[in-house]
């Protein structure tokens, strides 16, 4: 069962680019991914587009060369929090033209990027530095 599969044989799987390894891969981390990135999003559809998207290009460029198997999850969620850092970065440069709707309305929900701007969101930690 791909569930039960080690961070280490998942990697293994991977390299060799047998489907199996994505499959666990997908399982493992997917869920946990999609509850971090749309703590910062508050949209979950957009949220799992970005978990997809991300997941897909990692198997379409074969990015797993120099992965260790103790920092796989730690690369997964590096590679979605640069992501979400992209477009916050984006949606304040769309925030600046002139008739441009942010990126929280783009995506329907009317809210706001609270982590990333210090909004009020109930849930905000504040502004995220770097």
């Amino acid at each position: 069962m791909s569930g039960m599969l080690s961070d280490s044989k998942i990697l293994q799987t991977l390299r060799e680019k047998e489907p199996l390894g994505m499959d666990a891969l997908f399982e493992r981390y997917y869920r946990p991914l999609v509850v971090f990135a749309e703590s910062y999003l508050h949209d979950l559809q957009s949220t799992e587009d970005l978990v997809q998207e991300q997941m897909v290009k990692l198997w379409s460029k074969q990015t797993f060369a120099g992965i260790v198997p103790e920092a796989l999850g730690t690369f997964l969620f590096t590679v979605v929090k640069k992501c979400l850092y992209q477009l916050a970065r984006e949606e304040e440069i769309a925030c600046k033209k002139p008739g441009s709707s942010s990126l929280s309305d783009r995506f329907g929900r009317g809210r706001t990027f609270g982590r990333f701007r210090g909004g009020t969101d109930p849930g905000s930690l504040g502004k995220i530095t770097r």
